[in-house]
């Protein structure tokens, strides 16, 4: 008969085997875990890759919509500081804020392209002038050439037979565009309805957004920084694209060269895409100095353009705006090409809003890939959701503030909000330099039932 101590040991040792047994049958996470996790990863990044090509192809094919839209959508995220000014300070409805609003943005729209269509027009009626110059300065090339002993005389015979067609060439290329008018017709009516519509929604924007954050702050935020981001891009591209075209224009007369205000159009908008902006906009001046004047005038054109950009972009600007972009000059490039592909030519004067809405909705909202900011961003500190970041974008871009309604509209009696210093630490910038204040036109995730405007009437 067994005693207990017997029967305790017996069922401490089956205890054992079955643990044993068990223990020698659970899998072991390190040893397989590494693998699979690897090829599920792989697999989660190659279908990723796929559904982003996939999206792009589809916003490719439907561009002469969305390209448009997207645009309005900027112009409504810029002017909306005005809407919310006009409001508090003057007590104006909503609906009259909404209509001043649309009406600046119809007003510098037209400005925009009359200018446009006016320096196409002038070049139209002067290249041809310039004809007989441009083959006496070619047949002055060929002989340079041929000092250093460089003979192509099959290739230069046939360039010489079609050198009088490079002008003519050039000029029906520019009346090909001023009369391929319908394809504009319909973008530009495009933007106005979009316009209209986004006018009339930014009367009730304010309770949206309440709404989405209460509902899910994270990406509200992420949103609100997108359209501060958005609006300091514009903001300051625009006003320093202004200084710099005056001061381009200035120098052009200085020198003599034909067409200046022609070249001082282009090179303020050129000024709006990012980092190829220039070269687009000095290589026409470029090639009329060389025309009109010889080497030395294109030489001086190329090297006053150069340092007019480079002080102004690299010392005068950030000093005041800090950085405007808020991305690295690798990732401004790749925009760039990459929307200009995708969405046409609209899309080079389009491609850092788009990267920053993307960046606002699939990087900004998760905490866990929320690490790519501090790889694009213009400084890697932009990149971290802290308040001492914060605190150093604001202070070194006071003019930032002022002109994106942050520190302007508080000076036009806009009373102070209070931050909310979770959001400060949640937030990571869409657009580099974006404080809890840039975003005080909207309301703070602990705003409650107080009103987004601080002082206008209730939506």
């Amino acid at each position: 008969m067994p005693t207990p101590e017997s029967a305790s040991a017996g069922g401490h040792s089956r205890g054992s085997d079955l643990s044993g047994s068990s223990e020698s049958g659970r899998t072991n996470p390190r040893q397989t875990g590494g693998t699979s996790g690897g090829g599920a990863r792989l697999v989660m990044a190659l279908v990723g890759v796929a559904a982003a090509l996939l999206a792009l192809q589809g916003i490719s094919h439907y561009s002469a919509l969305i390209a448009p839209v997207f645009f309005a959508l900027n112009m409504v995220i810029i002017v909306h500081p005005l809407h919310n000014w006009l409001v508090r300070r003057f007590g104006w409805p909503r609906w009259a804020a909404a209509v001043a609003s649309l009406l600046a943005v119809l007003i510098a729209l037209f400005a925009f392209f009359y200018s446009i269509g006016w320096a196409i027009f002038a070049l139209i009626q002067a290249l041809p002038q310039y004809s007989s110059d441009f083959e006496t300065m070619w047949n002055d090339g060929l002989t340079w050439l041929e000092q250093f002993g460089v003979t192509t005389e099959g290739m230069v015979q046939n360039l010489q037979d079609n050198v009088g067609n490079v002008v003519s060439f050039s000029t029906e290329w520019l009346v090909g565009i001023a009369s391929n008018l319908s394809g504009l017709a319909a973008m530009l009516a495009i933007i106005v309805t979009v316009l209209f519509f986004l006018s009339v929604d930014s009367m009730t924007i304010s309770r949206r957004v309440r709404v989405i954050l209460g509902q899910n702050p994270t990406t509200a935020r992420a949103l609100l920084n997108f359209a501060a981001g958005v609006r300091r891009y514009w903001v300051v591209t625009t006003v320093f694209g202004l200084i710099v075209a005056v001061m381009d224009l200035g120098y052009l007369a200085i020198l003599g060269i034909p067409l200046a205000g022609v070249w001082a159009v282009l090179a303020f908008v050129s000024n709006y895409i990012p980092n190829v902006g220039f070269v687009i906009g000095v290589i026409p001046p470029t090639l009329m100095g060389l025309l009109a004047g010889g080497w030395m005038d294109a030489l001086l054109v190329v090297v006053g353009f150069s340092v007019i950009n480079m002080v102004m972009q690299s010392f005068v600007q950030p000093k005041f705006t800090g950085d405007a972009i808020g991305v690295t000059p690798t990732i401004s490039f790749l925009s760039v090409l990459l929307w200009a592909a995708v969405l046409g030519p609209l899309g080079a004067l389009l491609a850092l809003p788009a990267t920053l809405l993307v960046k606002a909705i699939l990087v900004d909202p998760n905490p866990q890939v929320r690490f790519v900011n501090a790889l694009i961003a213009a400084t890697p500190e932009d990149g971290l959701p802290t308040e001492r970041a914060h605190e150093a974008r604001a202070a070194r871009s006071w003019l930032n503030r002022w002109i994106t309604g942050s520190g302007g509209f508080k000076r036009l009696g806009k009373r102070p909000v209070a931050s909310d210093t979770g959001s400060s630490q949640a937030v990571t910038s869409t657009a580099g330099p974006t404080t809890t204040s840039e975003a005080s036109d909207f309301p703070q995730e602990n705003a409650g039932t107080s009103d987004i405007d601080h002082g206008g009437p209730r939506d």
